[in-house]
């Protein structure tokens, strides 16, 4: 799987975060220098599928671009669940600002007939924040 480098002003967010979860993050990504996994995020509109608090973290230490992986999120093999949640409902969610409590959803992917959390395709990577800067 590709990973890119986002920039962070184009990625939209469909759920708030922890505070003290990003303050954390944040003071980890500082000490250790690098971002150490990529974030999912649909390719059409650049809803952040996994990895908000990763997002806000980059945000809070001013860096300016993201290493993720782009997914269709219109593929049935990508499931949010609970599942009265749509993947409509995401979308509009991020589009219009009216974002949903921090992990209010889970992002699956179906993979040789199982269900997997999104985060198990999200490759690690070591990417120095001098370079995301």
């Amino acid at each position: 799987m590709e990973i890119l480098l986002l920039d962070i002003s184009n990625l939209l967010s469909h759920e708030n975060v922890v505070k003290d979860r990003v303050a954390s993050l944040s003071s980890r990504i500082l000490r250790d220098g690098f971002i150490k996994k990529a974030i999912a995020v649909d390719k059409s509109s650049f809803v952040v599928l996994d990895g908000h608090h990763r997002v806000e973290a980059a945000r809070k230490i001013g860096l300016r671009r993201i290493p993720a992986i782009v997914l269709d999120y219109s593929s049935e093999r990508v499931i949010v669940t609970p599942y009265n949640i749509r993947k409509e409902d995401v979308i509009r969610a991020a589009l219009e600002g009216k974002r949903f409590p921090p992990k209010t959803t889970r992002h699956m992917i179906s993979l040789e007939g199982h269900l997997f959390h999104i985060s198990r395709i999200e490759p690690d990577v070591r990417l120095d924040i001098k370079a995301l800067r």
